[in-house]
C-alpha cells in the first residue's frame, strides 16, 4: 500500500500544529488506499510545541517527533535543515530509491502540489487502446405470404409473419386494409393495399423488410325473386 509522509517543521506553532495534524487525518481518511505518517520536527521552538507533539504521538502511532540538533536552530521554519532532518526519518530512501516492501511518497502539507498529465516521451512506446473486434451480424428473413386475396367484411385475420427479431407493420391504404401492431389485418372496403413488414436490427441480426400485397373484393351475393307468372328466378 502506498505511504504518504507528511513533514511538519515546527517553530512557534504550539497553537496550530494539532489543527494541522487533524486536517491531515481527515484528508487521508477519505483515501483508504493510502497509509500515512506524520514526521514533526521541533526546530527548538521557544514555545511549548514539543509537549503538544508528544501528546499527539501518544495517541497516534503514525506521528513521529524529531528534535533537531542545536546548531540547526532557526527562527524560520521554512529553512531546509529541519525538512531534511524530517525526510531522513520517514519511510523514504534519502537517495531517492523506494523501499522494496512499500510504494512510498513524500508530501508536505504546507506546499500545495499540482498533478499534471505526463507528456509522451520520444523513443518510448506509448500505451495503445485495443478495441474489441465486432463480429459480423447475420442476415434474417421474414417468412410470410407475399400476396393475399380475400373478400372484405369478414373477420380479421393474422398475417402469421415470422422472423428472428421484433416485427412492425404499416399499411399503405389504412382505409382499405388496416393492420395493428400484432399483425392482425381487417379488410374495410374493396381495393388493394400493400403492408410493409420490418424486422428490427439487433446485436446478432441485421434488419429486414418485406411487403405483402392484399386485395380486397366484394362478397358475391345470390338473390332469389318470383316473376309475375310465379316462376322463381335466381339472380347472381
Amino acid at each position: 500500500m502506498q505511504v504518504i509522509s507528511f513533514i511538519i517543521p515546527c517553530y512557534a506553532s504550539e497553537g496550530s500544529v494539532a489543527l494541522v495534524m487533524d486536517e491531515i487525518r481527515s484528508v487521508v481518511a477519505q483515501r483508504p488506499e493510502y497509509e500515512y505518517e506524520i514526521v514533526a520536527v521541533n526546530d527548538f521552538s521557544p514555545d511549548n510545541v514539543l509537549s503538544v507533539l508528544r501528546q499527539q504521538a501518544a495517541f497516534d502511532p503514525q506521528v513521529k517527533v524529531i528534535r533537531t540538533d542545536e546548531d540547526l536552530q532557526t527562527e524560520d521554519p521554512s529553512q531546509e535543515p529541519s525538512q531534511n532532518t524530517g525526510l531522513s526519518q520517514t519511510q523514504q530512501d534519502p537517495e531517492g530509491e523506494k523501499p522494496s516492501n512499500s510504494d512510498s511518497s513524500v508530501m508536505q502539507p504546507t506546499q500545495p502540489t499540482e498533478t499534471r498529465p505526463t507528456k509522451p516521451v520520444q523513443g518510448k512506446p506509448q500505451p495503445t487502446t485495443t478495441r474489441p473486434t465486432q463480429t459480423s451480424k447475420k442476415s434474417q428473413t421474414i417468412h410470410v405470404d407475399s400476396s393475399i386475396r380475400k373478400t372484405c367484411g369478414g373477420p380479421a385475420f393474422d398475417l402469421e409473419a415470422r422472423a428472428k427479431t421484433r416485427l412492425t407493420y404499416k399499411s399503405s391504404a389504412p382505409k382499405i386494409v388496416s393492420v395493428d401492431k400484432k399483425g392482425r389485418v381487417r379488410l374495410l372496403r374493396p381495393g388493394k393495399a400493400v403492408i410493409t413488414i420490418r424486422a428490427a436490427a439487433s446485436d446478432r441480426y441485421r434488419g429486414a423488410a418485406k411487403t405483402v400485397t392484399i386485395r380486397s373484393s366484394l362478397k358475391k351475393v345470390s338473390l332469389k325473386a318470383v316473376n309475375k307468372r310465379g316462376n322463381k328466378v335466381k339472380l347472381t
